[in-house]
């Protein structure tokens, strides 16, 4: 679904409900974890370094008006510290007003998980959390990449991994391989 217009959040909205409304995804009572790209602390938002705030904060209230138990929203920063990025982007603001949480990812919590799936990795090491969430929502950025020309949905979930480096040999089936294990049931 596509919804054009100047309001990110309204947009955000318009597009969902083109799509049924955001109870097609969300059920009663589950635990939401939104995924955005919050990549560095070097910039606010408004450079196209990370995912709109406003964009965010939509998702984290048509999740909770849907009747999500919980909404957590959370990154695992290459550039500063979670804590500094989330502030940066202005998305830790935004989430906190919504009624969302911001997650700082616990190192103690990735662990290695099979990718059954996968061509070229068989395994990596997973955030458990986004691993177990009822719903997983990813929420990136277009933007120029290097390697891969522009980054979409898929390498957005190199946020959810550690190694991130040990990717970029064969970058774009070992994307592949870890998002057939995350698998998130709504990209915007």
């Amino acid at each position: 679904a596509v919804a054009r217009g100047t309001d990110a959040a309204e947009n955000t909205r318009r597009a969902i409900l083109a799509l049924g409304g955001m109870e097609q995804f969300v059920k009663k009572g589950a635990d939401v974890i939104i995924k955005p790209n919050i990549c560095t602390d070097y910039y606010p938002y408004e450079y196209g370094a990370t995912t709109n705030p406003h964009v965010v904060a939509a998702l984290v209230t048509l999740c909770l008006a849907a009747g999500a138990r919980r909404v957590r929203v959370m990154d695992n920063p290459f550039g500063g510290t979670a804590q500094s990025a989330y502030v940066r982007s202005g998305i830790a603001a935004a989430v906190n007003d919504a009624g969302g949480e911001m997650e700082v990812m616990n190192r103690n919590k990735f662990l290695s998980a099979e990718i059954p799936g996968g061509k070229d990795i068989k395994s990596w090491i997973f955030y458990k959390d986004i691993l177990d969430a009822d719903l997983v929502i990813n929420a990136p950025i277009a933007k120029h990449h290097g390697m891969t020309g522009v980054t979409l949905g898929c390498k957005n979930l190199l946020g959810t991994i550690q190694n991130r480096g040990q990717i970029h040999p064969n970058i774009h089936q070992r994307i592949a391989d870890l998002v057939s294990r995350v698998r998130p049931a709504l990209t915007v």
